[in-house]
């Protein structure tokens, strides 16, 4: 009778460890990825826990700058490789929104989190305003807007510091697609480099976020 007694104290104390665990799991977390900065946005990423060791994320973003250029600033030559005889990258003012949405997955979760994986699709749309170079050699500015769809694959490590403080960094592999709205004469305008406004082709993705467990 008694190792019986023992038994059930046993299983009863194994559920109180077990649900004090899960309860001490955060189940909501808000953070910021500096990296956007470097593209003049701002990415607030909101994320909550749906099931066990499955969360969903949701990452809504926005842009905004203004380089102020003016047509005198330019110097260009007619016979330039460039586009138009300028940057491909620069612009005059640009305006946009995205949002990401991901499901995360730990495999094994503990009290910190630790080690997932996470796959979702993005969307972007820009708003932007540049120079470029007439036949006649003269710079007009004109504007054209930008969607860009894709998808990513991602695996990182987040971990929780005093309960409150959530360190996240993450890599992997994605693809983007973008479209011009009106169309421009160079379609390489905005898609110099995997992390052009307007690139078309796979990404590699790496980067940091700063939580707040809520």
């Amino acid at each position: 009778m008694k190792k019986i007694y023992l038994l059930i104290l046993t299983f009863f104390f194994a559920g109180l460890i077990s649900y004090a665990q899960e309860d001490s799991l955060p189940k909501k977390i808000i953070s910021f990825v500096p990296q956007n900065l470097i593209k003049r946005g701002i990415r607030v990423d909101y994320e909550f826990k749906i099931k066990e060791r499955q969360w969903l994320q949701i990452c809504p973003q926005f842009y905004l700058g203004d380089r102020n250029y003016k047509l005198d600033d330019y110097q260009y030559y007619s016979g330039s490789t460039m586009n138009n005889g300028l940057d491909n990258e620069d612009y005059n003012s640009i305006v946009g929104a995205g949002i990401s949405i991901y499901h995360k997955y730990y495999p094994i979760q503990k009290h910190d989190l630790g080690w997932y994986i996470s796959y979702g699709l993005h969307y972007n749309y820009f708003f932007t305003q540049f120079n470029v170079l007439t036949d006649y050699d003269q710079l007009i500015e004109e504007d054209h807007s930008i969607h860009k769809i894709g998808g990513d694959v991602l695996i990182g490590y987040q971990h929780i510091f005093f309960k409150v403080l959530a360190i996240d960094i993450y890599t992997g592999l994605g693809t983007r697609l973008s479209f011009f709205n009106p169309s421009i004469g160079n379609l390489h305008k905005f898609d110099n480099f995997f992390t052009s406004f307007g690139y078309t082709g796979n990404v590699m993705q790496l980067g940091l976020r700063i939580g707040v467990v809520l």
